[in-house]
């Protein structure tokens, strides 16, 4: 993902205090991961469902820890864009946030898995672009979606 490109860039050329940044935001996930497999075996004893979400392209997926988890918890990974969901920003345009969500729940993942840009109607006005990039203040917006 363009986000990971960036984190491992501004690690190797940044300051010492961004180094520290994207540390502490490491830290922050595998702390909260591990409370989240806890709490996932936990709900699965129960009879209950998981899921997690990050960004499609996120380099967590790809952690074996992370995997191990997945193939644990036999958890099936429905891939799909914000903008199928009405994600805008604030101008009004479709943000085409790739999203991915592992789970058991059937439900849920037949709500979302393959849900993809199609195209929108901008497309055909011949606007260059017609999403808006889920960077900056959008991403910031786009993280909010649970609230």
């Amino acid at each position: 993902a363009a986000s990971d490109v960036y984190k491992r860039q501004n690690y190797a050329n940044g300051t010492d205090e961004t180094r520290q940044k994207i540390e502490a935001d490491r830290a922050d996930f595998e702390r909260c991961f591990a409370s989240f497999v806890a709490v996932s075996r936990a709900c699965k004893r129960a009879g209950g469902c998981v899921a997690m979400e990050l960004p499609r392209g996120n380099s967590y997926w790809k952690l074996p820890k992370v995997q191990d988890f997945l193939n644990e918890m036999s958890l099936k990974e429905a891939v799909f864009d914000g903008c199928r969901f009405g994600l805008k920003s604030a101008r009004g345009n479709a943000i085409q946030k790739p999203w991915r969500i592992a789970t058991d729940c059937e439900e849920l993942f037949r709500a979302f898995d393959g849900k993809c840009c199609q195209g929108h109607p901008e497309h055909e006005k011949g606007k260059e672009r017609s999403h808006d990039w889920a960077e900056g203040k959008c991403t910031k917006l786009t993280e909010l979606y649970t609230h």
